[in-house]
């Protein structure tokens, strides 16, 4: 998969297309050299967290990623060198949002027996540095009234996407001993003497169905307040394919348990 289809593709997290809508929201105009180091600042975020990520998870021996994560850091922060001077108030909402998803990283690997509000303030928010290309198109477009709604949407958006994550990778998060709120709910809800798989097909993909739909439901509202037909089609479509393959995978444990019962 080449890099372009590695970040843009329809299932990607959207860190590239929501800021590109999120400017053409607040202004007519297009400034072509801001927006290519926009566009260069995630693209180093994306790597810095993706090597991060593979650090923490134990997929990469960590040694040799310390100097790139380092490149990396350096190259997403300097690009917004040349737009802002060094008083300007962007670096503060910088590293307030910089330093709040170290924090969130930190502590979501430490995570046991994970709570819904430890899903909803944790694990579903350690995508937050994102919001930093947003707040400096706000400031520099003077736009930081329209800020708040995309930041919400942006945190709404995160729960259901960080819910399907943990969803479509139970098996392997099961099989590395990781603690999401799905497996930890499971462990809270299912008979002392059941084992986690057992209650995941007894009723926990029901479960865990309900609990997507309703956070994306949130999204799709958070969607509909920001003004942007982009944003509301691409949440929907999203929505609504993950939907029905959750609703494919019902029908064919359905179908199991009925061959079953026949046996």
């Amino acid at each position: 998969m080449g890099l372009e289809n590695y970040f843009l593709h329809f299932s990607a997290t959207p860190v590239f297309l929501v800021p590109w809508w999120f400017e053409r929201s607040v202004s007519c105009t297009v400034d072509a050299r801001f927006e290519d180091a926009i566009m260069y600042s995630i693209l180093n975020l994306c790597y810095y967290v993706r090597l991060l990520d593979d650090a923490m998870d134990g997929h990469q021996p960590a040694g040799p990623l310390l100097a790139a994560l380092s490149f990396f850091h350096s190259r997403y922060q300097d690009a917004y060198r040349d737009m802002f001077g060094p008083s300007d108030a962007f670096w503060g909402r910088f590293f307030e949002l910089n330093d709040l998803a170290c924090d969130l990283t930190a502590r979501d690997l430490v995570l046991k027996d994970v709570t819904r509000e430890d899903f909803e303030t944790i694990a579903a928010r350690k995508s937050c540095a994102a919001l930093i290309a947003m707040a400096a198109i706000a400031m520099h477009h003077g736009r930081m009234d329209a800020y708040p709604a995309w930041e919400d949407f942006w945190y709404a958006f995160g729960r259901w996407n960080q819910m399907r994550d943990d969803l479509a990778d139970w098996h392997r998060d099961l099989k590395n001993g990781m603690d999401t709120y799905l497996l930890s709910e499971a462990r809270r809800r299912k008979h002392p003497e059941e084992d986690v798989v057992h209650w995941l097909l007894r009723e926990g993909f029901d479960w865990a169905g309900d609990t997507l739909a309703g956070f994306g439901l949130r999204a799709l509202e958070c969607a509909r307040c920001l003004g942007s037909v982009d944003v509301e089609t691409y949440t929907a479509r999203r929505v609504d394919e993950v939907s029905a393959q959750i609703a494919a995978l019902k029908n064919a444990m359905a179908a199991l348990d009925a061959a079953a019962g026949a046996r």
